[in-house]
């Protein structure tokens, strides 16, 4: 806007400015006012008005000192004599339309800072509905602008006539309905539309009326919002406006938007989401995770068969069946070492005894096995790395069994909860794969130690043997 002004009037000094939801007013003081008259002529006249009458604003501009005015009705030139070399210009629009021009971005949202969430509430009450808001001014001509918030004439009679029917919910007491006759998607912004503060504040505004519409008291007092809400638990919250967290809208808006999609089933849903609701809340913060939603969904399964309050021990239930389908993977794990531990067992029994019948019948103990026990030997390492392959089959066909059960019990439960709060509740599965990972990894490090164990015990039973003969087997491998 400052820019236009110069590029009308020339050289100019920005005294005060001014700018709300209703009038922009700004003072400047003209440095070479004997050109003024030159300046205030016809075609600059009609450039003003016929860049202000886009959005239907009337305006006057006037000089006080010389009783001089000029507005979008009327005109005259400026003949008076000027003998100093400054003068003080006032222009002010009047924002009359529900086309709403932002004029200067810092001055407004300086305005905005410094009113009551009442009055901004207030302000939408006169306006009326549809309103369009104009942001980031172009310096150069009124009718090149971005639209921050603009809803088509159809968008807005459909949400006049929605908001005759999305009536809040008789469990809901907002002490100041009879004021502030909105609900949230009157402020509502598709997109991430939260760049300015006028965009932040509406946004803000969406959230407030998100939870009005869900809670079970609300207070507007200035800025301060009292708010109460009794469940599984009950809280009370008094917040300021300004410090509202625009980030909780998503999920807050899509709870709104579910419990008054049916309007016959809206006082059953808000009781499903209140419970499920201060299960979740802390005392001192209003903040929910995107995880809510889905509780909320399964919630109202299990409330539609029966019982709200089964929800809570279906949760504990699945997780209860889940933690015992993840301990059988430690008992396989457990039945793995045990078959190791015992096959090594009856190799180090075996050695033992051969070399304890030796010492007491005094034999030779160059050769500790002869034919018949090497023999045995060689059967008993057959036998082992046939146990092995058994115990490895066993394994994979327990972990088979398992993963088996473990979807079966998700697919159990999504009579009864959505899929998303299962994954939820099982945290994607985490648990379950880790324990899988260590399984696999055990097993394999299990394996590789029963193998090189039965290495040392085949070497140790050719060194030791007068039947079998280490040199011979090497001296064929080379072969």
């Amino acid at each position: 806007m400052k820019k236009y002004l110069k590029n009308i009037f020339g050289k100019i000094t920005f005294n005060s400015a001014k700018e709300t939801f209703s009038i922009f007013e700004i003072n400047i003081i003209y440095n070479n006012a004997k050109k003024i008259s030159s300046v205030l002529n016809a075609d600059n006249y009609k450039k003003i008005k016929g860049d202000l009458l886009v959005y239907g604003y009337k305006w006057e501009l006037t000089i006080e000192e010389y009783s001089y005015s000029i507005s979008q009705d009327f005109f005259e030139v400026f003949t008076e004599e000027i003998e100093n070399d400054e003068i003080t210009i006032k222009f002010i629009v009047h924002k009359t339309d529900n086309k709403i021009v932002i004029f200067d971005q810092k001055i407004f949202e300086e305005f905005l800072k410094s009113i009551k969430l009442n009055s901004i509430l207030s302000i939408f009450n006169d306006k009326g509905f549809p309103i369009y808001f104009f942001e980031s001014f172009s310096d150069d001509s009124f009718t090149n602008n971005q639209i921050a918030y603009n809803k088509s004439v159809e968008e807005i009679k459909e949400l006049l006539d929605l908001n005759n029917k999305v009536s809040l919910s008789n469990q809901c007491n907002f002490r100041n309905y009879s004021e502030f006759f909105f609900n949230p998607e009157f402020f509502y912004l598709k997109g991430n539309n939260n760049e300015t503060l006028l965009q932040i504040y509406l946004s803000k505004l969406s959230l407030l009326y998100c939870l009005i519409f869900i809670f079970n008291s609300t207070e507007i007092n200035e800025d301060e919002i009292i708010l109460f809400i009794s469940g599984d638990r009950s809280y009370k919250y008094i917040l300021n406006f300004k410090d509202l967290d625009i980030k909780f809208l998503p999920i807050y808006y899509k709870i709104y938007e579910w419990i008054y999609s049916e309007e016959s089933k809206k006082e059953d849903k808000i009781g499903i989401v209140r419970n499920v609701l201060t299960s979740y809340l802390k005392e001192n913060s209003i903040e929910i995770n995107v995880g809510v939603f889905d509780s909320i969904l399964s919630c109202n399964q299990i409330y539609i068969k029966g019982n709200i309050s089964k929800y809570f021990e279906v949760r504990n239930k699945i997780t209860e069946q889940i933690e015992q389908t993840v301990n059988k993977v430690n008992q396989s794990m457990y039945t793995f070492s045990n078959n190791f531990q015992k096959s090594i067992f009856v190799f180090i029994s075996f050695y033992l005894s051969v070399f304890i019948f030796r010492i007491i019948n005094k034999s030779n103990l160059g050769n500790i096995f002869n034919k018949e026990t090497s023999l045995l030997g060689l059967g008993l390492i057959t036998i082992s790395v046939i146990f092995l392959i058994f115990s490895r089959i066993v394994v994979y066909l327990e972990k088979s069994r398992i993963k088996e059960r473990y979807n079966n019990i998700k697919q159990r439960y999504e009579d009864v909860l959505i899929k998303n709060d299962i994954q939820k509740i099982l945290r994607e599965d985490k648990e379950y794969k880790k324990e899988i990972e260590l399984l696999d990894n055990r097993i394999c490090l299990y394996t590789w130690l029963w193998g090189i164990t039965l290495l040392i015990f085949v070497v140790v039973l050719f060194l030791a043997s007068d039947y079998l003969d280490l040199s011979l087997f090497l001296i064929d491998c080379k072969k």
